[in-house]
């Protein structure tokens, strides 16, 4: 199982935070990969697992100067969050990057009714609702 203290998933999300960073437009990149909310520049968890499901990181590996084998790698990483309902990868990126946006309010209150579905304590993200 991997996580965020994995090598290769860190180093890739350091490289892709750096770069919307530099140029929150990378959000809407292009025709076939649709904003993931409203406030689509927002750099959080939900836009940047949202855009990795949407093959934006191993379609344009290039523009974020990592590899395809990352990119799939990333999105397995956040796949396996959804599968197993803890959306841990939420938790962990806030906590490694605590620069993060804001997770919209209705994101986090669906996760955190996953995981209490499941019988997991609710994310600690700063400024997110109360479940």
């Amino acid at each position: 199982m991997e996580d965020i203290s994995t090598p290769q998933i860190r180093q890739t999300l350091d490289k892709i935070i750096r770069v919307f960073k530099e140029a929150k437009t990378h959000l809407v990149l292009g025709p076939g990969y649709p904003k993931s909310n409203a406030n689509s520049t927002r750099i959080n968890a939900e836009n940047i697992s949202d855009l990795s499901f949407n093959h934006l990181f191993d379609d344009c590996p290039e523009t974020f100067e990592i590899s395809e084998h990352d990119a799939w790698s990333l999105r397995a990483y956040f796949t396996e969050g959804v599968i197993s309902q803890t959306f841990a990868y939420v938790q962990e990126m806030h906590d490694a990057y605590p620069f993060l946006d804001d997770e919209e309010p209705y994101f986090i209150e669906r996760v955190n009714r996953k995981r209490n579905e499941i019988g997991l304590k609710p994310l600690t993200i700063p400024n997110s609702p109360e479940f």
